[in-house]
């Protein structure tokens, strides 16, 4: 598997980067699914407990892949078609903060 982005597809850094922030989401959702409809259970209680710890680590992720794709722009992927049309806005959009 290849580490960095190419013409063709994204590569390991892109693809870790991607599922570490999905799977992270995923944690915060169920936790505060957990906190809102089985407050003082033991789950709900440990999946709240870490909250606040799993919420920076995403956050230092966001700002890891926001680098990652500036520094890889030029590198990544062409799609074709509308695909690349209802693409081309999110690719800089989330790093150029427009």
């Amino acid at each position: 598997m290849q580490v960095c982005d190419d013409g063709n597809r994204y590569g390991a850094v892109t693809r870790i980067l991607h599922w570490t922030m999905a799977a992270l989401f995923a944690w915060q959702f169920a936790g505060t699914a957990l906190h809102f409809f089985a407050d003082d259970t033991p789950v709900a209680d440990f999946f709240w407990s870490v909250h606040r710890d799993i919420g920076f680590l995403l956050f230092v992720t966001v700002l890891v892949r926001g680098a990652w794709g500036l520094f890889s722009l030029h590198r990544r992927p062409r799609h074709d078609g509308i695909l690349r049309i209802s693409l081309s806005g999110r690719d800089t959009s989330p790093y150029t903060g427009s």
